[in-house]
């Protein structure tokens, strides 16, 4: 049997989504466990298919990349090299993809559902990980901080695939989930089924009432029992687990963490006057700071590092511009293409997703997600597509 090219091209993005854009590379042994190598050779192998034209647009946001880097080191008196290497390392990863993976290989629907269900992979790898932290006993878990664009990206994409693809991504994303011992991306795995179900239901088919109306249910039911019947073996297994996954879901909101989160959004709230303008990139120190700085709560939640990096000012200008781009999407809803519905589920989820903690941004793997996030957007959020990157998208990225 030949093996062309054509066959091994969903193997290789799998394993790429695994290795470049999961957590699991944190696992591998010295020197393999550096991100920076990994991409470096994902950049290499694959820059014939990477979109690498400069162009103005990007000059502005490497100038305002660096403006917001100087900011943030005088404000935090950053003096040492680590220090400079740490401050902005995302946001250097995001505008690289950016612009990288716009109308390249990285914005083809099929590559981009195998590159994303490798990064679920690498997910579910460091949860299986995870499972043996809680076997120690304590009050210790590993917390897993997954891919958390890949994940919408992968299950939106699956809506449009066969019925055993299908099944595959929901048992990915449900196993992720459920291992991934933290409360808030099981009820991001929900959301992400319930809302990209109706979607593609009342859009799509233009009926709520299908096939897939009913897998999704089943699957839903079946993941309830498999919740409620682990409760008893989670708490044998360690009460500190069976706080997070139980007592913390069971008390949305009312449990101290909740509460500490919440004051944490107030004080940014009654301190607005303090927040109007950029304090540039934030660099983590560790807990000990959190109390020595109104940074505090930027290591829980994107908005709030959004709100302390850029200023009032332009975070609303980005929200501006971001549900700009959503409406873009919501009025091709009668006429919904894959890409289509890819954007409208993912685009939703982007609102969610800095809810989630500081990992959104600081993890480099997801980092270079909200890259291809934003690559996704400028490709395919315009009024039409020009025919030559059609014909790239068909199997040439020879042109660039």
């Amino acid at each position: 049997m030949i093996i062309t090219k054509e066959k091994l091209r969903n193997p290789i993005n799998l394993l790429t989504g695994f290795l470049c854009f999961s957590p699991y590379y944190t696992h591998l042994p010295n020197p393999l466990n550096s991100f920076e190598l990994w991409l470096f050779v994902f950049l290499i192998f694959n820059s014939h298919r990477l979109n690498w034209r400069f162009n103005s647009q990007l000059v502005i946001w490497i100038f305002g990349y660096i403006v917001l880097f100087a900011i943030g080191a005088n404000y935090l008196n950053v003096t040492e090299l680590t220090e400079f290497y740490q401050m902005g390392r995302q946001w250097a990863l995001m505008i690289l993809f950016s612009y990288v993976a716009c109308r390249s290989f990285m914005t083809d629907i099929d590559n981009l559902y195998w590159i994303s269900l490798g990064a679920v992979i690498g997910g579910i790898m460091m949860g299986i990980d995870g499972l043996g932290v809680v076997r120690l006993g304590g009050h210790r878990t590993l917390y897993l901080c997954p891919t958390i664009l890949a994940m919408p990206i992968c299950a939106s994409i699956s809506f449009f695939r066969s019925k055993k693809i299908r099944t595959i991504t929901f048992l990915a994303l449900a196993t992720q989930a459920g291992l991934s011992q933290t409360r808030g991306i099981i009820l991001y795995v929900i959301v992400i089924y319930a809302i990209s179900w109706f979607i593609y239901s009342a859009f799509h088919k233009g009926n709520i009432f299908n096939r897939s109306s009913i897998i999704i249910s089943l699957g839903f039911v079946l993941a309830l029992v498999v919740y409620t019947f682990m409760e008893d073996i989670v708490r044998s297994t360690s009460s500190y687990l069976h706080y997070r996954l139980y007592t913390k879901m069971q008390n949305i909101t009312t449990t101290r963490e909740d509460q500490s989160r919440i004051n944490q959004y107030m004080l940014y709230v009654n301190n607005y006057d303090e927040y109007i303008l950029p304090h540039g990139f934030y660099l983590r120190r560790g807990a000990s700071e959190w109390g020595r700085t109104h940074a505090r709560g930027v290591n829980d939640s994107g908005y709030l590092e959004l709100v302390w990096t850029f200023g009032y000012l332009i975070f609303f200008i980005i929200v501006y511009h971001f549900f700009k781009q959503y409406r873009r999407i919501y009025h091709r809803r009668k006429h919904m293409k894959i890409e289509d519905f890819m954007l409208f589920v993912t685009s939703t989820f982007t609102l969610f997703a800095p809810l989630m903690g500081y990992m959104i941004w600081k993890a480099p793997f997801s980092a270079c997600f909200w890259g291809i996030y934003i690559a996704l957007l400028r490709t395919y959020n315009n009024n039409r597509i020009d025919r030559n990157f059609r014909r790239q998208l068909r199997g040439g990225y020879s042109e660039q």
